[in-house]
């Protein structure tokens, strides 16, 4: 094996591979590189516009405009549900994928839809304390 072919395997063992490809399809499976990276801002988007963190957004509207008390404690619990497994999808990790991702584009810190998802929480937990009994 010549120096030349040392080198060059060196540089495809370090060049992207599929399995680095496939990590924005896990993280976000509606993101492509056309759109562009993710921002703070547009991380919201992608966070808050799935089924299930939609149900859960009219089960907390439904709290608020009723102000009934057994809905706005549901409500209360699943939007605290909603916080916590927001930040902890973003703790540190140790296989080094979010970082991938990040570097990517696809993913970026959830700040703003921490503190929308907390928000909620706040004010049904209010509607939960202040509402009628049901």
């Amino acid at each position: 094996m010549g120096p030349l072919r040392r080198r060059l395997t060196l540089c495809t063992a370090f060049a992207p591979s599929q399995a680095l490809a496939e990590v924005c399809d896990k993280a976000r499976p509606n993101w492509s590189p056309d759109d562009g990276p993710v921002t703070i801002w547009t991380d919201p988007l992608f966070t808050l516009t799935n089924p299930v963190t939609l149900a859960i957004l009219a089960i907390a509207a439904i709290a608020l405009l009723t102000r009934r008390r057994g809905i706005a404690i549901a409500a209360t619990l699943l939007n605290g549900l909603l916080t916590v497994a927001i930040a902890t999808y973003f703790l540190p990790d140790p296989s080094g994928v979010q970082k991938i991702a990040f570097k990517e584009g696809c993913i970026a810190p959830p700040h703003l839809s921490l503190a929308i998802t907390a928000a909620i929480t706040i004010l049904t937990l209010r509607a939960a304390i202040l509402g009628r009994r049901t």
